[in-house]
Parts: C-alpha cells; structure tokens; sequence
C-alpha cells in the first residue's frame, strides 16, 4: 500500500476521533461517530483527493498549501451540502446573507477539520519526498 492510499484511508480518522472523545459521555455516541465517519470520509474522498491532485499538479505542496487548501474544502463541503436548502429558503422570502449566516459555525467548524485532515495527509504522504506517488 502507497503512502497516499495510507493517506487517504488515515487522515478523515481526525473528525471521527474528535467526535469519539466529544460523544464519550452522550447517550448514543456511536450515531456521533458512525455520521462523522460518514461525512468525513465521503469529503475526503469527493472533494479532498481532487483536491490534493490539483495541488499536487501546480506543485503546492508545501505544509501550509496543502492545510489551507484542506481549509478552503472543509469549508466548501457544509455550502455545498446546504446550498439547496439556500436557494429554497431565498425563494421563501428569507435572505441568503441569513442563511449563511446562520451556517457561518457549521462553516468554521468544518474548515478547521478539513484543515487538521489535510495536515494529517501530509504528515503521512508527505508528498514532497521523491517515494510519494
């Protein structure tokens, strides 16, 4: 197995790890870590390895490129996710500017995860060294 394929298997571990330790005491905490397992790995697949190629193509792979790059898709995630129940809550009378910025903690707290994911992919791939894919 490539660093990258140990990567890509290992890095969405953070959230579902966080949400491990945040759920300890919650009643039901494997429905905690079964979703964050979900959109953590379903993220990491559809948007953070195109994510990463690209990065990889344009050579930005420098630590802080690939964390904020990780940033930016966590924080492009929740917008797409949510981006339906914006439009139709635009068509309702309310406005976007309110429903994003209702989404604004939704938000940040994902691009700080989409940021410790792709810390976490570039500490195990290192895609700088030669022996990376």
């Amino acid at each position: 197995m490539t660093r990258f394929a140990v990567a890509t298997f290992a890095a969405p571990l953070v959230p579902v790890v966080l949400v491990a330790l945040l759920a300890f005491n919650n009643a039901r905490p494997i429905n905690d870590i079964g979703l964050a397992a979900l959109w953590s790995y379903l993220g990491s697949l559809v948007l953070g390895v195109p994510a990463f190629l690209i990065c990889r193509r344009r050579n930005w792979l420098q630590w802080w490129q690939v964390g904020l790059c990780g940033v930016a898709t966590g924080a492009l995630a929740p917008l797409l996710q949510m981006s339906l129940f914006i439009v139709l809550a635009a068509l309702g009378g309310a406005s976007s500017i309110e429903a994003l910025l209702q989404l604004a903690p939704v938000i940040a707290v994902c691009a700080a995860l989409g940021g410790g994911i792709a810390m976490a992919f570039w500490l195990i791939a290192r895609p700088e060294q030669t022996n990376a894919p």
